[in-house]
């Protein structure tokens, strides 16, 4: 996994290995990227560059190549805009369903024609997460469609009996609770 980091960063961020581009080269290298990637993720973005990118991305990739990663619902609806006068087509309208999972809003896949297929955010309740941790777990849990799409079998981490036993107490307590006081 190769990113291109954002021109004038100090630090990288914590994530995949970071390309630095000089203004010159960096057109050439994305669609080159784009090109040889089994999928390409965009992040939501404003700039000229990152309209740029998803052009590039309509013209490059095939639609279940494109994983967009919402972390402004705003720039999503702009995003979706620029399909839509790219394909000649209205904007799609897209909802982003389940709770955040850190600054991340949504996750956006596209279906045949360039139509957007939002994937819920999972919440891996009563997963055993164990050394995952809660974030690596719902991401893989968000991301099953677009795994299965691509064949890839993710683990996932089981479910924890403790966790259903857990439940089943607290169900078991309000019911004789509610049964006791009425």
């Amino acid at each position: 996994m190769v990113a291109v980091g954002r021109p004038g960063e100090r630090l990288p961020q914590v994530g995949a290995q970071r390309v630095y581009l000089t203004d010159d080269a960096w057109q050439a290298r994305i669609i080159e990227l784009m090109e040889g990637a089994a999928l390409v993720v965009l992040r939501t973005g404003s700039s000229a560059g990152f309209h740029w990118e998803v052009g590039r991305a309509l013209s490059t990739l095939s639609p279940e190549k494109l994983l967009v990663i919402v972390d402004n619902r705003k720039e999503l609806r702009g995003l979706l805009e620029v399909i839509a006068n790219h394909l000649g087509q209205p904007s799609a309208k897209v909802s982003c369903r389940g709770k955040n999972i850190g600054s991340v809003k949504g996750l956006v896949m596209f279906e045949d024609g360039w139509v957007p297929r939002p994937l819920r955010l999972r919440r891996g309740t009563l997963r055993d997460l164990g050394e995952w941790g809660n974030l690596s777990t719902r991401f893989v849990l968000s991301l099953q469609p677009l795994f299965e799409r691509h064949g890839i079998r993710a683990t996932i981490p089981p479910i924890s009996r403790l966790k259903i036993v857990g439940v089943a107490f607290l169900l078991v307590w309000a019911a004789l609770a509610a049964f006791v006081w009425d």
